[in-house]
């Protein structure tokens, strides 16, 4: 069966090709125990214009990554569910954020936020975007912090390869 692999940092992540449409359209489902996504934190992200503090981190913990691609055009959309972990040090660990979005290598939008993201070249490089509303959790504070619900747009740089087995 043929295989794709994602890799938006250095370790690919694996998944497999379901069926194919008359397209030429493909159905992936990628493994992700084996998605790296790193972290955010003062070295990956700014908030307000500003790197967050060192003490603040956002661990990233994806449940589904699935959907099409397009290898003639190029367009990819993949339906990307994740849990998103706070803390502050040893501290303050608040409870899971929920995001489910389709990362997409169009146009994403919602009622405030919107981005467009670039289709896969031939090196199998891409841009997608995804905006999903972020619910309230049991958490007054991060309710408060975070202004629930609201919106968050995700952007993730990514390069798709896909082998055919020997």
């Amino acid at each position: 069966m043929p295989r794709a692999a994602a890799a938006s940092a250095p370790a690919p992540a694996a998944g497999r090709i379901g069926a194919r449409a008359d397209s030429g359209t493909i159905l992936v489902e990628f493994d992700v125990s084996s998605l790296y996504i790193p972290a955010m934190s003062g070295a990956t992200t700014r908030f307000l214009g500003l790197p967050l503090p060192p003490f603040l981190k956002i661990d990233i913990l994806p449940e589904a990554l699935r959907g099409n691609i397009d290898p003639a055009s190029g367009q990819v959309d993949l339906k990307f569910r994740s849990r998103f972990c706070f803390s502050v040090g040893s501290v303050y660990q608040a409870p899971p954020l929920f995001v489910d979005t389709t990362l997409t290598s169009e146009e994403s939008s919602g009622a405030i936020r919107r981005g467009t993201g670039e289709r896969m070249d031939g090196e199998g490089r891409c841009k997608l975007v995804g905006v999903a509303v972020v619910d309230p959790i049991d958490d007054v504070f991060m309710n408060t912090f975070l202004s629930l619900p609201t919106e968050c747009i995700a952007y993730l740089n990514a390069t798709i390869s896909i082998t055919e087995p020997n």
